[in-house]
């Protein structure tokens, strides 16, 4: 959409799919970035009728306009698109490919591009992208199936924000990307198309003490 008023607690923006307002809350860490190169971008610098397309919270009031959280703002004309990880397939070649947190798009990151971290001066490379990983991943054309599939021309990460993740393939437990054994009777197993994990392990193996 594109940006209609400023206003002390947020971004009122004109939907233009929508053809509505919708009141975007800016808390102290939503990104607000150039769309072109990540830049990041001050409220101060933005005005009405600037384009920006907005990822926000799924809650959202039913006041008018409604208004709803903004995680990312991504302001001007570009590719960049904001992404959360669900799943990471690293390939032989170097390569690695996620499905972002909505499960309707792979996008597949050459072991060549160029990745940057966000605000930072730390190296970070392909190996920082995990589950939970929320990006900024530069494409434009995305193949016409579903999951819909895109490759990048580059990205930039944000800073992990996770404790841990836990992931679940053919009945093997990873904590962090490491395998972890269980007992016979600790054994991941699926009831109906529900995974059930055991509880006490998995909260230990993160850190946690259950009591």
């Amino acid at each position: 959409g594109e940006i209609k008023e400023i206003r002390d607690n947020g971004i009122l923006m004109h939907d233009t799919i929508g053809q509505s307002d919708v009141l975007l809350i800016v808390a102290e860490d939503t990104k607000i970035v150039s769309s072109k190169d990540g830049a990041p971008v001050k409220t101060t610098d933005l005005k009405a009728g600037d384009p920006i397309r907005a990822w926000h919270s799924r809650a959202m009031t039913f006041s008018l306009p409604p208004q709803t959280l903004a995680e990312a703002i991504l302001v001007g004309e570009g590719s960049a698109n904001f992404l959360e990880v669900e799943q990471v397939i690293r390939q032989d070649d170097g390569s690695v490919t996620v499905l972002n947190s909505n499960r309707d798009l792979y996008v597949t990151f050459d072991k060549d591009i160029s990745v940057k971290p966000y605000l930072t001066r730390n190296v970070v490379t392909l190996n920082d992208i995990q589950p939970g990983t929320k990006l900024l991943a530069w494409y434009d054309v995305i193949a016409e199936s579903y999951p819909g599939q895109t490759s990048a021309s580059k990205a930039m990460l944000f800073a992990y924000d996770y404790d841990g993740y836990i992931a679940v393939e053919k009945d093997q437990l990873t904590v962090n990307g490491e395998q972890r054994r269980l007992s016979a009777a600790e054994q991941v197993y699926v009831q109906g198309t529900t995974t059930m994990l055991p509880l006490r392990q998995v909260a230990e193996l993160l850190g946690y003490t259950v009591t």
